[in-house]
């Protein structure tokens, strides 16, 4: 049985998971929100597979190369030290961006994830240190500035700026400080954290510190302060900062399209999420949805990525009667269908705030379509912003690099030097100019064991994917252990057996069937089939008194798709993309034929993939088959038989022309095709996700 969405009122305090981490605690509950956020940071345990070793190289690879190295070097965007020179520790001036402090506290976030996962004793020493230095940084309202403070002393740093300018990004520090906090509490039950957020957001709210929307998680934090304190002051703030402009031009509620910078926006949308969970706000709901659909069917990549805008521009609007002039835009959302390949510009933290926000949306409504873009982003655009083996990023994430590409498109082939060309690497970097990419990265797939599994008055809502363990408390009473055998996403059957309950009420089981999925799925409970027809797309519902040793299986049909896109997305007419299971794959230059440019080569009607398993690039399954080399055959739109009737941006390609004939010289090669989030770990600097039809 398919779920159908509603709400449910529901007020969970204080729970403490198996390792005494503690659910999200509060006075005051997000009852509006199908789904609140009440699941221990410890509850979820990755055992193996693809996520496993994904939280392995973040405890052991990613978080010390880029607290000890990355955020330790002068030269980098953000920087631990302007915590000790802010307190006369440490001799020098101030380092990085004003933004800085946030983005340490970012890492702060991962960090404190991290020790509520595995109980890490890195990152508990790294929390332990840095914690009590930042304590002492609090200026004389209250807040903490480390640019501030230096700057106030004579010390300049890599941007001039004052006072002034110091304030305009406090909001973005202050916002991070609190989630940090959050995290760390709910990691450790130690108060000294989040203690200082509480009396730093007080300090903010009675100052009434001037902060726009850009770049604003203030909202996020004032919620979560209402939630715990119960003090109105932070929801009437936080309702009267959503009834001011807005980055899309018309108010939030009167917006039609997401615009404006790809981090401001999202931080944006993702506190008016939050916000509705307090309120119930329907109107602010039905725009959320809007806006979300908006992102999803028109400004969104096959990967998961958005924020295809380098430079452009708002058009002017009209909402109402009321006309609203256009503005020119920088690493943002802009119009819909403009998402080119070579010069797209994806931030690395708007694609993992993105993912964030169809997560927030699926606690919101219940609803499985946010949760699968959680998933093409889980499996495609976030873990490929980092290197497989060290603590390097891009910044930029085109969807190809070939020799040709202009990198930031034709309005700067023959600029030289502007700073967003340098965004555009080549190969992941460390240090970075702008270094608020790498603990976005971090923080979001430490949160892939917070998304797995949610869990509320309803049941247990069986998210994602992959070998894991749950062991959390019911609302009603009792815990329940489950453990998820799987080879996902390489193989689509999933195994769920109850290891524990303690509960003998009836509760729900929901599993998210994937909108990928295009053929029926059978479930099957103890060896009987009890569901022939699970809708995808959807969560399919399973009931009944649970016992030990229940089993739920379920196997989800992987057949290597080409996908076509939208004829309005122009990069792509004449093109399909490569899928199997959630995964999106690309053409390396690693694995064509030496002397063979991957511009030449072309996917013929008749072209065949298998996949094979290799313990390269981490452990991944490849697709290996033949492709046409030819250097004469065009790019054509009529190659492809366009779907007039398709709902969804990308969908299954239709070829025009089924011939297996050959024009002279052109041949048949031997090519290897990688997920897309493994690309550029080898030699080769080239890759491409879109193929042309031959």
């Amino acid at each position: 049985m398919n779920v159908r969405y509603g709400f449910c009122v529901m007020c969970l305090m204080l729970v403490a998971g198996t390792n005494g981490a503690l659910s999200a605690p509060g006075k005051v509950s997000a009852s509006h929100a199908r789904i609140p956020n009440t699941t221990p940071l410890d509850a979820v345990k990755w055992t193996g597979g693809f996520w496993q070793d994904r939280m392995k190289r973040l405890g052991d690879i990613y978080l010390p190369e880029t607290m000890d190295g990355m955020f330790q070097n002068p030269t980098n965007g953000a920087s631990f030290r302007n915590f000790p020179r802010s307190l006369k520790l440490e001799e020098g001036g101030v380092i990085g961006r004003v933004w800085g402090d946030g983005d340490c506290y970012c890492i702060l976030d991962a960090a404190a994830r991290m020790v509520a996962y595995r109980q890490d004793e890195y990152c508990k020493a790294k929390l332990s240190y840095w914690i009590p230095q930042i304590a002492k940084c609090r200026n004389e309202i209250g807040l903490i500035d480390t640019w501030g403070m230096l700057i106030q002393t004579g010390e300049g740093g890599m941007e001039e700026g004052g006072k002034k300018q110091t304030h305009g990004c406090l909001h973005y520090n202050h916002g991070f400080l609190h989630a940090a906090a959050l995290s760390h509490y709910q990691a450790t039950g130690s108060r000294l954290f989040i203690d200082l957020a509480d009396t730093t957001m007080g300090a903010y709210l009675t100052n009434k510190v001037n902060h726009g929307y850009m770049g604003d998680n203030i909202p996020q934090a004032y919620c979560s302060e209402y939630a715990r304190s119960g003090n109105k002051r932070f929801m009437d703030a936080t309702v009267a900062y959503y009834q001011k402009k807005s980055p899309f031009g018309p108010p939030l509620r009167d917006a039609q399209e997401i615009f404006g910078h790809g981090t401001f926006s999202l931080q944006y949308v993702t506190g008016a999420t939050h916000l509705y969970g307090y309120t119930g706000d329907q109107e602010l709901l039905g725009a959320l949805r809007r806006l979300a659909q908006n992102t999803m069917l028109t400004k969104k990549y096959i990967t998961g990525a958005v924020g295809s805008v380098a430079m452009g521009a708002r058009p002017q609007q009209s909402v109402k009667g009321i006309t609203y002039p256009g503005a020119k835009l920088t690493e943002a959302i802009g119009i819909g269908y403009d998402l080119p390949n070579d010069h797209g510009y994806n931030e690395t933290c708007t694609l993992c705030l993105f993912m964030e926000w169809m997560y927030f949306m699926f606690q919101a409504t219940g609803d499985a379509v946010y949760m699968d873009e959680v998933e093409r982003c889980l499996y495609n655009s976030v873990p490929g912003c980092v290197d497989l083996e060290h603590g390097k990023y891009f910044y930029a994430n085109p969807q190809e690099q070939t020799a040709s590409s202009k990198r930031v498109g034709s309005m700067y082939e023959n600029v030289t030097g502007h700073w967003i060309q340098k965004q555009f690497t080549w190969r992941r970097t460390s240090p970075m100019r702008v270094a608020c990419c790498p603990p976005k990265v971090l923080r979001a797939l430490a949160r892939s064991a917070e998304m797995a599994y949610s869990v509320n008055e309803e049941g247990c809502w069986v998210n994602l994917y992959g070998n894991n363990t749950l062991n959390v408390q019911l609302p009603w009473g009792g815990s329940v252990e489950f453990q998820q055998k799987t080879d996902y996403p390489w193989d689509g059957k999933v195994e769920l057996v109850v290891n524990k309950v303690e509960s003998k009420k009836a509760f729900n089981i929901f599993l998210r069937v994937p909108g990928w999925v295009n053929a029926s799925v059978s479930i099957r409970l103890n060896g009987k089939v009890i569901d022939t027809a699970a809708k995808s797309g959807a969560y399919s519902q399973v009931s009944r008194a649970w016992i030990k040793g229940d089993k739920i299986e379920m196997e989800f049909p992987m057949p290597v798709r080409f996908m076509a896109a939208d004829q309005r997305i122009v990069d792509n007419r004449g093109k399909v993309a490569v899928m199997r299971g959630p995964v999106v794959y690309c053409l390396e230059g690693d694995d064509v034929p030496e002397g063979v440019p991957i511009e030449n080569v072309r996917v013929p009607a008749a072209a065949v993939l298998r996949p094979v398993y290799t313990k390269e690039l981490g452990g991944l399954v490849k697709l290996m088959g033949s492709l046409v080399y030819s250097t004469t055959a065009t790019v054509s739109a009529n190659k492809l038989s366009y779907a007039p009737t398709a709902t969804t941006t990308y969908y299954e390609a239709r070829f025009a022309n089924s011939s297996k004939t050959m024009a002279q010289n052109d041949r048949l090669i031997a090519v290897s095709m990688i997920p897309y989030y493994a690309r550029l770990n080898r030699s080769s600097d080239y890759f491409s996700v879109w193929l042309p039809v031959y």
